[in-house]
């Protein structure tokens, strides 16, 4: 452009001088910028390149990594399942062993003890005396009546001497059976007595049924739970004989003795503690049954009514009340006791086989 040019258009001038500068700067570094550009673009290439590669492998790791969660979910859920089923299969086991021990206790242990328990109950609230007393009376007062109509009789129509004096004889044993007859006093007070030792054995007998059987059942669930334990380590360490745990345990296995003396805790409630039971019921009614006299009439919601406030109160008292009737104050039987209970185990083989649950009916069929 000519020095004319540029002073007419001083802008254009301006801007071909500037191109011109670039033009001239860009033949002098075209070398140098070209490989600037390829090194700029080179990084640019690799870093996009590995952004796609790390968002690639990260994909993949996130991929591995799910598969690996589900496979452990899996795993979780399958052991799970398995330990659920295991735990299953021993409650059913176990409910069946105490169900079969609830069986037995029904079917056998309890009709075994029962005779037992009546003949206890009725020693320690004995009826036989008082009923034998009221016979006995009633068979002397039929004699003497008897008696003296035979002797009215002879006294009449016998004019000889021999027929006076049988008719005399007669009357003196009538009179005898008259004298050895019960007053009435002396029949209320059998009356009364009669009255309040029914209702103690009724009630006790009660209560002692209830008691028993609680009592048993308890026994043999917790020895039923031992003895199952006792068979599932003896057959767990069938396979693993050097087990410490097991060893440890073997060596706590219940003898055959202190089995036996845990049995025989149910006879102390039929021996002992039925006649503190029944002494106790006595000396509580008897003030109750007062105000009801022999001459009234009950009806049957009247004498349930009397039952069940008796109930109310006697039942209502502390635990620690009735637990002795169940069990000595030390847990111990007494030595006569004991022995007789173990000499009936050892002659009936009642106890426990450590077989779990199969052979308990036999074993405890022996009892009572």
């Amino acid at each position: 452009m000519s020095q004319a040019q540029q002073l007419a258009n001083p802008a254009a001038a301006v801007t071909e001088s500037y191109l011109s500068s670039i033009w001239s700067f860009w033949k002098r570094r075209r070398r140098a910028i070209l490989i600037t550009l390829g090194v700029v673009g080179v990084g640019v290439g690799s870093y996009v390149a590995y952004q796609r590669l790390h968002a690639r492998l990260l994909a993949d790791q996130q991929r591995i990594q799910r598969q690996q969660q589900q496979i452990l979910e899996e795993a979780i859920r399958e052991a799970e399942e398995k330990r659920r089923a295991e735990e299953e299969r021993e409650d059913a086991q176990i409910r069946a062993h105490f169900e079969s021990i609830q069986r037995i206790a029904d079917a056998t242990t309890l009709p075994s003890v029962l005779p037992h328990l009546r003949t206890q109950l009725f020693a320690a609230i004995n009826l036989t005396a008082l009923t034998d007393a009221l016979f006995s009376s009633r068979q002397h007062g039929a004699t003497a009546a008897a008696g003296s109509g035979a002797g009215a009789g002879g006294g009449g129509g016998g004019g000889g001497g021999g027929g006076g004096g049988g008719g005399g004889g007669e009357g003196g044993a009538a009179g005898g059976a008259a004298r050895s007859a019960l007053s009435a006093q002396e029949k209320l007070r059998i009356w009364e007595d009669l009255k309040v030792l029914s209702f103690c054995r009724t009630l006790c007998g009660m209560w002692s049924l209830a008691l028993l059987s609680l009592f048993v059942r308890a026994q043999l669930n917790v020895l039923g739970r031992r003895v199952f334990l006792d068979a599932a380590v003896r057959s767990a360490s069938s396979s693993s004989l050097q087990d410490p745990q097991q060893q440890a345990w073997k060596k706590r296995q219940l003898p055959m003795r202190c089995q036996h003396q845990f049995i025989a805790l149910a006879d102390y409630l039929p021996q002992i503690g039925l006649h503190a039971l029944a002494r106790d019921a006595q000396a509580f009614i008897a003030p109750i049954l007062e105000r009801l006299s022999l001459r009234d009439n009950v009806s049957l919601s009247q004498l349930l009514s009397l039952i069940h406030d008796i109930r109310l109160e006697f039942e209502g008292r502390d635990c620690a009340t009735w637990q002795r009737y169940l069990l000595p104050s030390d847990n111990y039987l007494p030595a006569d006791l004991a022995a007789t209970s173990l000499a009936a185990d050892a002659s009936a083989g009642r106890g426990v086989s450590g077989q779990g649950g199969g052979g308990w009916g036999k074993v405890q069929g022996g009892r009572g």
